[in-house]
């Protein structure tokens, strides 16, 4: 059986997100994929370490979902930099609010 990666099934995305890698030190951005497995954000600073604590609200009902992420990449220079997560921690019920935004997405 094939791995799935990061980037299967992602749908494009343009709302808020926050990233906490330590107690009270986050950065914000906007997340621009967002799939099952994980998602892409454009941040201007990344995660000083490899997991955070992603948090952003779906834009068709605004359910608030809370993700531990692995950071798969960062690309970027001066200026906002493109960082990948994979998810390692989705609640059920957010995984389950995840689904349903994607079905629709992926649907329309």
């Amino acid at each position: 059986m094939e791995a799935q990666t990061v980037w299967d099934g992602m749908v494009d995305a343009g709302f808020p997100m926050k990233g906490f890698d330590m107690p009270g030190i986050g950065s914000s951005g906007d997340v621009v994929r967002i799939g099952m497995n994980g998602m892409e954000a454009r941040q201007e600073s990344i995660p000083s370490g490899r997991f955070a604590w992603l948090e952003f609200e779906l834009p068709q009902n605004g359910y608030r979902v809370k993700a531990l992420g692995e950071v798969t990449s960062v690309v970027g220079g001066n200026g906002p930099t493109t960082v990948t997560y994979r998810f390692k921690h989705v609640f059920p019920r957010d995984r389950v609010a995840m689904n349903d935004f994607l079905t629709e997405e992926a649907v329309a």
